[in-house]
């Protein structure tokens, strides 16, 4: 075990009082009780991933569920706490409540008060970070940094979005953090993910913590830091946390389940919950003299905290729970309740930097993950080459078919005529929807957590995130749809002019534009990322219906044919079509009488009028996309 002269130091990024102030966080009274229809709801959320049936016949009981009950306590400034606890005994629901991370339901009701140097707070991110037990990282950027590319990629994105040093001083801020996490061997390797081969559970919790230390909280709180690790990554792992709280006077504050001897001695303070109760609270070196305060046998083969944790389980007290609320109120309840901090008040940090900055590098940064994602670019280019391939071959030289208009023809052969053109302008309308949609619906719902978690650490802000999303998807999304429509165009036999050729390339980009900002919207539509990712396609059965190909809009009932106008499938289906016979007339044979494929088709909407709808409809989905993701910020933040 290292001695603590041989700690090494993590500068400081400033010098000024407010980046060296010691906080102490102190919570009395804390109370947290929900109704049993909510708790149940929240277990099968967690459990089935379903809601309860309105059948259940627990659904009908009143009684509550108290999740925390009367707690008390305090984390001081220089000192690691350790919560501990059985699973239920309300650990995540503590430290949710001190970095005001708990999300209540109707039915929940919250009770007691929670200080930072004996003041009330509001928002934990004016002075603290919070690591989350899972590490959301972005899978194609590297540790520190790859050359010229290394200012978006994880921990200089950080320092970069934190910091408003000059670049120097960023860089040496990184570099002096990949020094201390011991990160050197890892920080030109990519993160990963379960495609992409990267480093290791244990430089990943490393990687994550190491992007709160950029900006150099005097509060972090951990939710089960060691989860996932084996014993000697995580000995490590809560090692250089020793030296982040010795060092630097930090209040750190971690949920952890099992610890070993090892990780154990390097707690300053340990609270131990049970039933939402506290029933242990003071130094590691007090459980043994506790123990025999409350006549608690410890095996010669275990430790004080082996012996405390099996005294909760029935299966080993044997009736004879020793460790108990009671106990606790008895020998140490009374130093807990005289706590009172030795600071007054704290400083805010500011923790973001200017919108462009921002900008800036999240444009990079989403540049550089498109680019690096496998499966992104295989899909888009496989997927717009063999449905190039396909439908190209299916209605190779359609256009060439069409009969003349100064002779009569057959009934039958116009309706053969212009089912086919019909069929053709529907599938590539069609395929241009779910080439921009596809992608978004594989990538955005793991980029959407990594967001909720970056945006509610406030690392930057939602709307140039949502900008520099759009900004750097839809000129890609023009791109490829311009090469793809005109490669169709030329397939399909269609008449080479150039104000056709515009027309129809500018449809077909507004439609792609259409599918993407339905992509993002249906992505921040609900809660559940998976739900999202679902939904997107669910979405577009009622408009394809509605679009003419199935059936004649003139025919379907009046009460319903509304949803043929909020439609993209309607508009780009003719809109497509007019390009090649917007002032068609055919002759029918025998009688010779004119029949317009607009009233063959039912529509009469217009070439012009279309191609703005489809510009509009583009629009309004991404408007709608950045409401709805705000609007899920603030109810996933609340």
């Amino acid at each position: 075990m290292q001695s603590q002269d041989e700690y090494i130091s993590l500068p400081k990024v400033k010098s000024n009082k407010i980046d060296n102030q010691e906080i102490d966080l102190h919570w009395k009274n804390l109370t947290v009780t929900i109704k049993m229809v909510e708790f149940l709801y929240i277990q099968l959320q967690k459990e089935q991933s379903r809601r309860p049936k309105v059948t259940d016949p627990l659904l009908g009981l009143n009684n509550e569920k108290t999740i925390l009950n009367n707690v008390s306590g305090y984390a001081k400034a220089g000192q690691m706490t350790a919560i501990m606890g059985p699973s239920g005994a309300g650990k995540t629901t503590l430290v949710a409540l001190l970095s005001k991370r708990y999300k209540p339901g109707p039915n929940t009701t919250i009770s007691g008060e929670v200080l930072a140097n004996n003041n009330k707070y509001k928002r934990f991110n004016d002075f603290g970070a919070f690591v989350i037990q899972d590490d959301l990282l972005m899978a194609t950027m590297t540790v520190k940094g790859i050359q010229f590319l290394m200012m978006s990629e994880t921990l200089m994105f950080a320092a970069n979005m934190r910091l408003k040093d000059d670049l120097a001083q960023r860089m040496s801020r990184v570099d002096q953090i990949i020094k201390d996490l011991n990160l050197r061997a890892c920080q030109n390797t990519l993160v990963g993910d379960n495609i992409i081969k990267g480093i290791s559970g244990g430089e990943k919790k490393r990687t994550s913590i190491g992007m709160e230390l950029i900006g150099d909280p005097p509060v972090l709180i951990l939710d089960e830091p060691t989860s996932g690790l084996d014993s000697f990554t995580a000995f490590i792992c809560m090692n250089i946390l020793k030296k982040i709280t010795i060092n630097q006077k930090r209040t750190v504050i971690f949920t952890i389940h099992q610890p070993s001897l090892d990780i154990c001695q390097l707690f300053d303070r340990m609270i131990i919950l049970n039933n939402g109760q506290t029933i242990y609270q003071g130094n590691y070196g007090f459980l043994l003299d506790y123990c025999r305060q409350i006549n608690l046998n410890v095996d010669i083969h275990s430790t004080p905290l082996d012996s405390i944790m099996n005294n909760l389980n029935e299966a080993f007290n044997q009736g004879d729970n020793k460790v108990t609320h009671a106990n606790y109120k008895i020998y140490l309840e009374e130093d807990v309740l005289k706590f009172h901090s030795q600071y007054q008040g704290y400083h805010k940090r500011r923790t973001q930097t200017s919108f462009c900055q921002e900008m800036k590098f999240l444009m990079k940064r989403q540049f550089i993950n498109y680019v690096r994602s496998p499966n992104l670019l295989r899909s888009k280019i496989f997927g717009s080459v063999f449905m190039l391939l396909f439908l190209g071959w299916l209605f190779w030289m359609v256009g060439k078919d069409q009969p003349p208009q100064d002779e009569n023809v057959s009934i039958d052969d116009l309706s053969k005529y212009l089912n086919n053109m019909r069929g053709a302008c529907f599938v590539c309308g069609t395929s241009a929807i779910f080439s921009a949609l596809g992608p978004l619906l594989m990538l955005f719902p793991i980029e959407r957590n990594i967001f909720l978690k970056e945006e509610n650490s406030k690392m930057y802000r939602v709307s140039s995130y949502f900008l520099s999303k759009v900004m750097l998807e839809v000129p890609m999304n023009v791109f490829i749809q311009i090469l793809f429509s005109i490669a169709l165009y030329a397939a399909f036999g269609f008449i080479w002019e150039l104000e056709n050729v515009i027309l129809f390339t500018v449809i077909s980009v507004s439609v792609s534009l259409s599918g993407n900002g339905l992509g993002i919207f249906t992505g921040c539509l609900f809660k559940d990322a998976k739900q999202s990712a679902s939904l997107g396609p669910i979405l577009l059965i009622p408009l394809q219906v509605f679009s003419g190909q199935y059936a004649n809009l003139a025919s379907i009932p009046k009460f319903i044919s509304w949803v043929q106008y909020i439609s993209p499938f309607k508009y780009f289906l003719e809109g497509f079509g007019r390009t090649q016979l917007n002032d068609a007339m055919f002759h029918l044979d025998p009688s010779g009488v004119e029949l317009s494929p607009w009233t063959y088709y039912g529509m009469d909407f217009g070439m012009w009028n279309c191609a703005i709808v489809l510009i509009s409809i583009a629009v309004m989905f991404h408007v709608f996309g950045g409401i709805f993701l705000k609007l899920l910020v603030n109810k996933i933040n609340v």
